[in-house]
């Protein structure tokens, strides 16, 4: 199950739950290195006003795992995501601003495109 809504003008809440029940022809669980359950919840809020500012978190959940031989097991965890993100620039073309045309064909002749610009920053740690 799932659900995703704006709360208010740009900001979204999304939550998710996954149960998962395989069991054996006798009853016993089975595919017990799977999660039977996780949880996802996030929120993200943007503020178009400072250049595209995002911030949003994310928690998701599952709980215990184990091998299906032996005795090795990863007990249920949480872990919490942070992001953000604002624009700064989101690309640059014809830097030197060199006026060209792009076609000669037939005759006729359109000018290229001027200088624009396009960047991204990714910071991971």
């Amino acid at each position: 199950m799932e659900l995703a809504e704006h709360i208010a003008d740009n900001w979204s809440l999304n939550g998710g739950h996954t149960w998962l029940g395989i069991e054996d022809p006798d009853g016993k669980d089975t595919r017990t290195w799977l999660p039977t359950q996780t949880l996802k919840l996030s929120s993200a809020y943007a503020a178009p006003e400072l250049n595209d500012l995002k911030l949003g978190a994310q928690l998701r959940w599952q709980n215990t795992i184990r091998a299906t031989v032996g005795t090795y097991r990863q007990k249920g965890y949480a872990l919490l995501e942070l992001m953000a993100g604002i624009r700064i620039v989101d690309h640059v073309r014809n830097v030197t601003k060199t006026r060209h045309l792009n076609s000669l064909m037939w005759g006729q002749a359109y000018y290229g495109e001027p200088r624009n610009v396009l960047a991204r920053l990714s910071v991971e740690h």
